[in-house]
């Protein structure tokens, strides 16, 4: 098997090309690439064009909005295709997803409160026009003043469908809903329990043996440290709105007991193993008191067959060596012995990026790479 291709980006301004061997012995992760993007590339959002792969990021730190593509060349090397500002409305982008048509990037702007359309061309690039981008700026507070003084769009993400689009916003404990139509139409919104802090979803369809199962949607609330569970109701007709009915047991912990009362946790990431049997979370520790063992963890929650969470037995809780745990990636079906066997986890704290082996919910490292500036983000090509 030749090496595999991931990427990776943070706070260290920095996005890095890096090959894993998982047929080395033992298993080797190394950097083939990097390059400078801006202050902070937080985020990292893969586009596949028939003719080239793209790869969408933003400056959250930048003192204007601004958003970069660039092109993937065989060896995985990163070359500039476009950049854009967005405008001082639309500053920190931490978060995008590329429309069903492919003509818009939506783009989550935390520092900004605000939501932007960005129209793309054809060839993927940021469209030159006289038509300005749609911004939607968001109004609103959570009861955390420290943390929800104003609306924190944090993620945006299409639904199934790619009819709806549906924007978390952390600051005021809100799920945001429009129609991706264009312009975008705000269609509705789901207000969560106050100071839980929506950070990222997965929506979750049914699965081929059961067609006419609801769509999920898993929700991890960053300030509780909650994982909440929905049923995604689609309208009967085009005068009603979609909703998220809240299904089974809410707001599940997914701190261990003995961390419950030591400081301030933040849960991060989420991803559904492909067998649908179980789901990770990432979460990160407290800077005071730090933890002794020099790590933060993966929770992983069984599930039930019609996806709900299994609460009658706590999760298990995978310690990943490095700190800042923040976003993690199951490696796609062409690599590994099965779908998602490979685990991918960025350590912001730490400065590294750590690969693990995975068998059901058991997890082992196999190899990490040091020397990654402040990486939030890890993707498989």
């Amino acid at each position: 098997m030749a090496p595999i291709t991931l990427f990776a980006s943070g706070y260290g301004g920095k996005v890095y090309t890096l090959a894993f061997d998982p047929a080395s012995n033992p298993p080797t992760l190394t950097k083939t690439h990097e390059l400078q993007a801006g202050r902070a590339p937080t985020w990292l959002t893969k586009h596949d064009k028939q003719d080239k792969k793209l790869i969408y990021t933003g400056d959250e730190f930048a003192e204007v909005g601004t958003v970069q593509a660039y092109t993937v060349g065989p060896d995985g090397e990163l070359k500039l295709f476009g950049e854009k500002k967005t405008g001082k409305a639309a500053i920190g982008p931490v978060h995008f997803v590329v429309s069903k048509d492919e003509k818009h990037l939506y783009v989550a702007n935390y520092a900004g409160a605000s939501l932007s359309s960005i129209r793309l061309e054809e060839d993927g690039n940021f469209r030159k026009t006289d038509r300005e981008d749609e911004l939607h700026k968001f109004v609103g507070a959570g009861p955390k003043v420290d943390r929800q003084e104003a609306p924190h769009p944090h993620g945006v993400w299409l639904d199934p469908t790619g009819e709806y689009l549906v924007c978390a916003d952390l600051g005021a404990d809100t799920l945001r809903v429009f129609l991706t139509s264009d312009p975008l139409h705000k269609a509705d919104q789901a207000h969560i329990t106050p100071g839980a802090g929506p950070r990222h979803l997965l929506f979750v369809p049914p699965p081929a043996s059961s067609p006419k199962s609801p769509t999920l949607c898993y929700l991890v609330n960053e300030l509780s440290n909650t994982i909440a569970v929905f049923e995604v109701v689609y309208p009967a007709s085009k005068h009603d709105h979609l909703h998220f009915k809240a299904v089974g047991k809410d707001n599940i912990s997914f701190l261990p007991i003995e961390k419950v009362s030591t400081g301030d946790w933040t849960g991060a990431e989420l991803a559904m193993t492909p067998d649908r049997k179980h789901l990770f979370i990432s979460n990160r520790s407290p800077d005071d008191p730090a933890p002794e063992d020099g790590s933060d963890v993966l929770a992983i929650f069984k599930l039930k067959e019609n996806g709900q969470i299994i609460t009658t037995e706590p999760p298990r809780f995978k310690k990943v060596g490095g700190l800042g745990l923040r976003h993690f990636a199951f490696s796609p079906e062409k690599y590994g012995d099965e779908e998602g066997s490979f685990v991918a986890v960025a350590c912001q704290k730490t400065n590294e990026v750590v690969i693990l082996k995975r068998t059901g919910p058991e997890l082992e490292e196999v190899t990490r790479v040091k020397d990654i500036a402040q990486p939030t983000c890890v993707i498989w090509d």
